[in-house]
């Protein structure tokens, strides 16, 4: 529950504001700070190819499968009501701008990013309609019932469509995937920076510059013009350096850190968070 961590971060003495719980807390899920410093939201996690493939494979699959309502009978069977006002609801539209397709396919979308989707069950005007997780927080009311507080209102477990991917020990708030996998996620993201460096560079790894520099502004201009030859040699292969000066790699190149190794693993990093096989993530290595 979100109220949860807030009592425990920020309204707390003990935990400084600059946290990562606390800067969670106060920012939202979406700014998860990382080992790395690197920073996992929505929007850069599905930046990682593979799992933006993953991400759309499962929710437009879900969102494919034909859905039929059914009703308990007298004996305790089944029957089929998908012809009813709320069959058909469920199957076509569940309100006036929402289809069945886009709610399903948004339903799993949030599961799969936000670790939950929640839609309340509006049965006055028999319609569904979408919550915001990441602005909802869990809760039990004075008459231990679950609530979600949400948009200003309250609304109880029982008017509301929960799916969570996996709950918490407490067993009413549920786990973020983007948080818990935040070093993988991490990790494919910086992959993606520093290949997107590297050719944006001209295929050429971290270098010092060494040689007589006497200021700073001289030791600036000089990197920057070695950086604008380095982009406009193209196919030379030669550069033409001032006398005195050299031009030694202190960074490894991609071969000799095993890029496309890395950035391999981390599709299958990436579909065993999503409990995919990985040539659903168009990886056709295997």
């Amino acid at each position: 529950m979100r109220l949860k961590f807030w009592k425990r971060s920020a309204e707390n003495p003990s935990v400084p504001l600059s946290s990562p719980t606390a800067l969670a807390d106060l920012f939202g899920d979406a700014f998860i700070p990382t080992g790395s410093g690197i920073v996992v939201t929505r929007k850069r996690a599905l930046e990682v190819p593979a799992f933006w493939a993953g991400v759309q494979f499962i929710s437009n699959t879900i969102a494919s499968l034909p859905l039929k309502l059914y009703r308990k009978d007298a004996q305790g069977g089944r029957q089929d009501d998908s012809d009813s006002p709320m069959g058909r609801m469920l199957a076509r539209q569940i309100n006036g701008t929402w289809s069945s397709h886009k709610w399903r396919k948004w339903s799993m979308q949030e599961v799969l990013l936000e670790g939950r989707s929640l839609t309340w069950i509006d049965r006055d005007n028999l319609r569904l309609k979408p919550l915001n997780v990441s602005a909802s927080a869990v809760r039990k009311n004075n008459l231990d019932e679950v609530v979600f507080d949400t948009e200003g209102r309250s609304f109880p477990s029982r008017d509301v469509i929960d799916i969570p991917w996996m709950l918490d020990d407490d067993g009413m708030d549920h786990v973020r995937p983007l948080r818990t996998h935040k070093e993988a996620l991490a990790l494919s993201i910086g992959l993606n920076r520093y290949a997107s460096n590297f050719f944006e560079n001209g295929g050429v790894p971290p270098l010092s510059l060494q040689g007589p520099i006497n200021s700073e502004g001289a030791a600036d201009r000089a990197a920057n013009d070695i950086s604008q030859a380095l982009k406009r040699r193209k196919n030379k292969n030669i550069l033409v350096m001032p006398a005195g000066h050299e031009l030694k790699q202190v960074g490894f190149n991609p071969e000799q850190g095993q890029l496309i190794e890395a950035r391999r693993m981390q599709v299958e990093e990436i579909a065993r968070i999503l409990n995919l096989p990985p040539m659903f993530l168009q990886d056709l290595t295997h």
